[in-house]
This record gives C-alpha cells, sequence and structure tokens, in this order.
C-alpha cells in the first residue's frame, strides 16, 4: 500500500513533537530559574532561549532515536537539553567545534603536499 508523502511528514511531525516541546519548557524553566541575568527586552531574550532549547532537545531525540530507550527516557533527557542549552552550547562552540575545526584544517593541511607530491610523480613518470 502506497502511503501519502504528506501523511508521513505528518507522522513523523507528532513523533518529535511532544519531546520538542518538553524541551522548550525546559528551556522556559531555565529562563525563569536566571531571570535575573536576562537582559532587556525580556521577550526577545525569551525568544531566543526558547529557539536554543528546542535545537538543543532536537539533537537529543535523533541522538537517542535509534537507541534502545524508553520514551519517558528520552522525554527526561530532551526536557533536560532544553533546559542546559544556553549555558552548555558555547561552551561546545568554544571547545568542540574548536578542536573539529582545527583537527579537519590539519588534515587538509598534510593532505595538500602529499596531492602534490602524487600529481608531480605522476606527470613526471607519464613524460618519459
Amino acid at each position: 500500500m502506497d502511503v501519502n508523502p504528506i501523511v508521513e511528514i505528518l507522522n513523523s511531525i507528532f513523533i518529535v513533537l511532544p519531546f520538542l516541546l518538553i524541551a522548550v519548557l525546559g528551556g522556559i524553566v531555565s529562563l525563569f530559574i536566571n531571570g535575573r541575568t536576562i537582559p532587556q527586552p525580556y521577550l526577545g531574550a525569551m525568544g531566543k532561549r526558547v529557539i536554543i532549547a528546542s535545537f538543543a532537545g532536537l539533537i537529543a531525540f535523533f541522538l537517542l532515536r535509534d537507541i534502545a530507550t524508553s520514551d519517558n527516557v528520552m522525554t527526561a533527557i530532551c526536557g533536560l537539553a532544553g533546559f542546559a542549552a544556553v549555558d552548555i552550547l558555547p561552551l561546545l562552540k568554544g571547545s568542540f567545534l574548536k578542536n573539529i575545526y582545527r583537527s579537519i584544517i590539519m588534515k587538509r593541511m598534510t593532505d595538500i603536499p602529499q596531492e602534490i607530491e602524487k600529481q608531480r610523480t605522476s606527470l613526471i613518470y607519464s613524460k618519459k
């Protein structure tokens, strides 16, 4: 039986939606707990935190989706990801992503001379 693609997309959204809402609620709770450190305007800061919390909740959901965990555990982890997202994401950006970028750039820098040498030797041997 052929399933309509729109129905598949809606089913996928309805599967992710509860976890996303829990992550957003975690972000809102984090906002209220750290309310004194939130700059004005308050609604702009709240919107940013909600977006960051929903992003962290989605990442947590997609990381845990294939692991055999219960829905309760996934919901709790998505909520905690939304709660801690604003504090953890700058740390990830500062250390984790810099190390990844550095390793990618260093790998490319070491591959470039090897590629040049391969091209040079292939040109030398092709002339003979």
